[in-house]
């Protein structure tokens, strides 16, 4: 298992991944806005690679004004979950905000289904806010704020 910085080579995989979480993580109309977020050259998202094959992509984006950071379009291909690989590319992007930015909160605008695996990465959360229907018809918003250190 390797981890590196997305490239626009792998574009295509990440929109894979995306497809085979849909409709059970992302709404089907998401497609377009996370494939404007890669055209968009995302400053921190990186890929997770197996055998040659990316099995996980996804990334933080800081919000200095704000004095926090927020995880983007985290995903594991199905095939590949429980791996670990989910876990190791939040855990290095976590590690990125501790060693070079004072932010301590990461945002994660996710599903129900989805928050306990954020919830099992050992930072301290909470949820502040949840709101059916957010993403489409029976695919709920869970906004957590994981908190890198207490306090």
């Amino acid at each position: 298992m390797s981890m590196r910085p997305y490239q626009k080579h792998d574009r295509e995989a990440c929109l894979a991944l995306l497809a085979a979480n849909t409709p059970r993580h992302f709404a089907t109309e998401e497609r377009a806005d996370f494939a404007a977020y890669l055209d968009a050259g995302p400053e921190h998202f990186c890929v997770v690679e197996q055998g040659g094959a990316v099995v996980a992509c996804g990334g933080i984006e800081t919000f200095p004004s704000r004095g926090e950071a927020e995880f983007r379009w985290v995903m594991v291909s199905p095939a590949a979950q429980g791996a670990g690989h989910g876990r190791r590319l939040m855990q290095e992007s976590a590690a990125h905000l501790l060693a070079d930015t004072t932010f301590r909160r990461i945002l994660v605008h996710t599903t129900p289904g989805s928050a306990g695996f954020f919830r099992k990465l050992g930072y301290r959360s909470e949820t502040l806010r949840t709101e059916a229907d957010y993403w489409t018809r029976g695919l709920h918003l869970e906004l957590l704020a994981l908190h890198l250190v207490d306090g």
